[in-house]
């Protein structure tokens, strides 16, 4: 399972909460992930063909034994690109209607990459707004 940072964590930051057990295990909820590690090596596309190699931490929980990766909040899980790389090509498409070809030049993606990121949000926005609300209200204030 992968297990995203906080929102403003770096990687040096998720090690850090890693390595003091302050990360609760997502499966079990009552256990405290501790270092297992290192994921695969991976190399990642940022913005105008930069590439940036990690290996996330991995963390494994005391209580239930599952293992999770520990993803920067930069990193979109099981994907290649990075959060802005995306969110650039949806911005693109949704306010500007470029097509994806397109987007897929000024990004340096394959265009068939950039075609399916809007079909994989739209399945996902109902989880992402679920997500959110949290965020959201707590914007709102009292």
């Amino acid at each position: 399972m992968l297990l995203r940072a906080d929102a403003n964590a770096d990687a040096d930051a998720a090690s850090a909460d890693l390595a003091s057990g302050a990360l609760a295990c997502p499966s079990c909820g009552s256990g405290r992930l501790r270092p297992w590690g290192h994921g695969r090596a991976r190399a990642i596309r940022l913005r105008d063909d930069a590439r940036a190699r990690l290996s996330p931490r991995r963390g494994r929980c005391g209580s239930c034994r599952a293992t999770h990766i520990v993803l920067p909040s930069w990193l979109a899980s099981r994907r290649a690109d990075a959060v802005g790389v995306i969110a650039a090509a949806a911005v693109a498409s949704a306010l500007h209607g470029t097509g994806t070809a397109r987007i897929g030049v000024d990004l340096g993606v394959p265009a068939a990459t950039v075609r399916g990121w809007p079909r994989r949000l739209r399945a996902r926005v109902g989880a992402m707004r679920q997500d959110a609300g949290p965020v959201r209200a707590a914007d709102r204030g009292p």
